[in-house]
């Protein structure tokens, strides 16, 4: 059981930093959208996106 371990540690680590690292952005990503702030960067010009409806809902909307 050590043996097996100890040949799989690099594997194991890496595995772990890796689900911390989308853990973090997951957590961070829920953060910022409950405290308001999206992804949406449409650099100032909203009134041809797509996605404007996104970033600049509606007075009467909620989300």
């Amino acid at each position: 059981m050590l043996t097996m371990l100890w040949n799989n540690l690099p594997t194991i680590i890496g595995s772990l930093i890796v689900f911390g690292a989308v853990g973090a952005i997951l957590y961070n990503g829920c953060r910022n959208r409950r405290s308001g702030k999206h992804s949406c960067s449409c650099g100032g010009s909203c009134s041809g996106c797509a996605n404007s409806s996104l970033c600049h809902p509606s007075a009467g909307k909620k989300s």
